[in-house]
């Protein structure tokens, strides 16, 4: 799964990106560690997963990452 993550690499450069559904941080987490310039919002509806990636990006000190803990479809950004 690592591999798949990072094989969308050349496609992204800079700008956000929203990772949907991302369970345990795939593709998102990879993303923001290869591309520091990417904005990377995680968005995860399972509280245990959403703590675990909280932990994560502190513990990986990911500034350009962040974890909303919200349906997809409730999220209130553009």
């Amino acid at each position: 799964h690592l591999l798949d993550s990072l094989a969308m690499q050349p496609y992204i450069a800079s700008g956000t990106l929203a990772d949907l559904g991302t369970g345990p941080g795939l593709p998102g987490i990879p993303l923001a560690i290869t591309r520091p310039q990417l904005q990377v919002t995680l968005v995860e509806s399972n509280g245990k997963k959403a703590r675990f990636m909280r932990e994560a990006l502190r513990h990986l000190e990911l500034r350009n990452a962040r974890v909303a803990e919200s349906r997809a479809e409730a999220l209130d950004e553009p």
